[in-house]
């Protein structure tokens, strides 16, 4: 008993000093995690994400979370060492689509490419499709790169729109050196020409901008840091229809990989988000503001047996805290709050040159509290979810692989959704 005790202490512990990580830490760092924040695709690299001001963003996202929204994004992630071949190039392709619902997908891709146009000037296109707490976006940016001594570059790039007021120009100093050390340092002139271009007589009193930065550094051949930051500046936006809105957000993220040998692999990556935002109407005297605090962390290790056989071993938390009274998001007030520790574990097997196969099992405790609804009642649910994946994987050539990921939901003795995933580096 007291060590049951001890251990119930521990945990409580750790999942404080998550909480509070998220909730008072300022030195403000940021996709994730992936399925959740920006970088849902790659531990080691992400893009900067700017406010949108689309109706999502200021009203809250027009879509509900199940029990196993989380359960279903976690087990759609791109496979650690596919983000490890991404890494080393990050040019190309990769995505993963998987069923969230019966009606809607689970959907993230990115797309990069540098086009050499002399041995000065680059050209620079990117294409980012993801999603986060607030909802679904699509960034298409375009531009031009200037190469600069000791292995500096200087960018201008941009989603170019025909609103004119929705463009948010971004300026880019990047560094990469030859020992697969690299930075980037990312300025974000939000809504930069909103006031002067927008035809409904709003106007920000506050103006947007983003920070972003992403670095990595290969300390050996056996172990390389990496984290990212995406900082949004508080805001104050005076609408068309006379409300106000305010807003801030920060998302952050870390991550190491060890490869001590050639025989096995660990990961550990933590990251979080937190905001808030507040609306304000002229017909009404109450005020609808919303705090949200995120933290995940995910521990991993890969143990290779053979050439053609691995096994992978791993840890995940996944915490969501909401609070407030905010239109779609909690439109009676309360706290929305999500606490999830799941265990996981597959093989690794590499049939053939093109076909390979890595099935896994994945077992998710979930601590969901719901605020009231109509009548008052507030729910909590508490249970063990427990998914089974599929994967089989056929590879084109070195550089060009697919996935098809069947899955089975054991809790629901039911088909789980099925996921592709394609990774192209050219």
């Amino acid at each position: 008993m007291r060590r049951f005790r001890l251990c119930v202490a521990l945990r409580n512990f750790i999942e404080l000093g998550l909480v509070l990580a998220v909730q008072e830490l300022h030195l403000h760092a940021a996709r994730a995690l992936p399925g959740y924040p920006a970088d849902s695709l790659n531990s080691f690299s992400a893009e900067s994400e700017p406010f949108r001001r689309d109706d999502e963003e200021i009203e809250g996202r027009d879509f509900d979370y199940s029990d196993e929204d989380f359960l279903h994004r976690f087990t759609y992630r791109i496979r650690t060492d596919w983000q490890n071949v991404w890494n080393a190039e990050q040019e190309g392709i990769v995505l993963t689509a998987g069923s969230a619902t019966t009606n809607e997908l689970y959907a993230v891709h990115l797309l990069k490419k540098t086009i050499a146009l002399n041995e000065t000037f680059t050209g620079i296109i990117r294409h980012q499709r993801s999603e986060d707490f607030d909802g679904r976006y699509d960034r298409l940016l375009t531009g031009v790169g200037v190469n600069l001594p000791h292995n500096w570059s200087v960018s201008l790039v941009g989603d170019i729109v025909a609103e004119k007021e929705d463009i948010d120009p971004q300026l880019e100093l990047a560094w990469n050196s030859p020992w697969g050390h690299r930075l980037r340092v990312i300025y974000t002139a939000t809504d930069a020409l909103f006031d002067e271009k927008n035809d409904e007589d709003a106007e920000y009193t506050r103006q947007p901008y983003t920070l972003f930065a992403e670095g990595r550094a290969r300390l050996s051949e056996q172990l390389m840091l990496a984290g990212w930051m995406n900082y949004n500046s508080e805001l104050e936006l005076r609408m068309g229809d006379g409300r106000d809105f305010t807003y801030n957000q920060t998302m952050y993220q870390a991550a190491v990989l060890w490869q001590p040998n050639g025989n096995w692999q660990l990961l550990l990556s933590a990251g979080g988000q937190d905001g808030e935002r507040a609306l304000r109407s002229p017909e009404s005297a109450v005020t609808s503001q919303l705090e949200r605090a995120h933290a995940g962390a995910t521990f991993e290790v890969q143990f290779r047996h053979t050439d053609a056989f691995k096994t992978y071993y791993g840890y995940n938390y996944f915490y969501l805290s909401e609070i407030g009274l905010y239109p779609n998001v909690l439109p009676l007030g309360g706290e929305l709050k999500r606490r999830e520790h799941m265990i996981y574990s597959g093989i690794i097997w590499q049939i053939s040159d093109q076909i390979g196969i890595s099935p896994g099992v994945y077992l998710d405790v979930i601590d969901n509290r719901y605020p009231a609804d109509e009548e008052e009642i507030a729910e909590r649910v508490e249970k063990l979810l427990a998914k089974i994946t599929m994967p089989l994987e056929y590879s084109f050539s070195p550089r060009a692989k697919m996935t098809v990921n069947p899955t089975y939901e054991l809790h629901k003795t039911n088909f789980g959704g099925l996921n592709i995933q394609f990774l192209v580096l050219f």
